[in-house]
């Protein structure tokens, strides 16, 4: 599984819990362009959200 390097972090989310998976390649047009994690869309959904935990 990947996910599309335009993908909100929200539909992101649904894909992590879908699959159960710690991190996935961040596909554009088929190339890889990096990754994400789900402490990455944790860290987003805070600032989203306005708190900032440490």
């Amino acid at each position: 599984e990947t996910i599309p390097h335009d993908m909100s972090i929200f539909d992101a989310a649904g894909v992590f819990d879908k699959h159960n998976r710690r991190r996935l390649p961040v596909m554009k047009d088929g190339i890889l362009v990096g990754q994400i994690s789900r402490k990455d869309i944790v860290i987003a959904a805070l600032k989203l959200s306005g708190h900032n935990w440490k």
